[in-house]
């Protein structure tokens, strides 16, 4: 009986030690200053204007290194939800663009170069 206990308590001790390696994923909320200047000059390349009611979000992923606690972005993303209007456009770290939901070429003065989600290619290719 103590050796099945010994050995859950063990299981039990490795689970936690492997579950504090995994990295922590986090999508945070921040302000236009707080978005890159890659990302700020792609998006006024290829949409000059974004509505002014939206917000940006930025999905980091923490990792533990060691001692160190290193934080990077995965991508950032633009988001404005009203109840005609759902727009989600997603940047990389480095400015390009990823993706783009739910804009209206014509409105938001989006440029040729940029696939959106009703066009046959993906963004960013020709």
């Amino acid at each position: 009986m103590k050796r099945i206990l010994m050995m859950a308590m063990m299981v039990c001790v490795l689970g936690v030690v492997a579950q504090a390696q995994t990295p922590v994923r986090q999508t945070i909320r921040i302000t236009p200053e707080q978005v890159p200047l890659a990302v700020k000059q792609t998006y006024d390349r290829d949409f000059n204007s974004l509505p002014e009611d939206g917000y940006w979000m930025v999905y980091t992923e923490t990792t533990q290194e060691g001692k160190r606690t290193a934080t990077k972005p995965l991508w950032y993303s633009y988001h404005k939800r009203s109840k005609s209007d759902r727009i989600e456009v997603r940047f990389l770290p480095n400015g390009a663009l990823e993706s783009a939901k739910g804009i209206d070429r014509n409105k938001y003065n989006v440029s040729d170069s940029v696939s959106l989600d009703g066009d046959k290619k993906k963004v960013g290719t020709d």
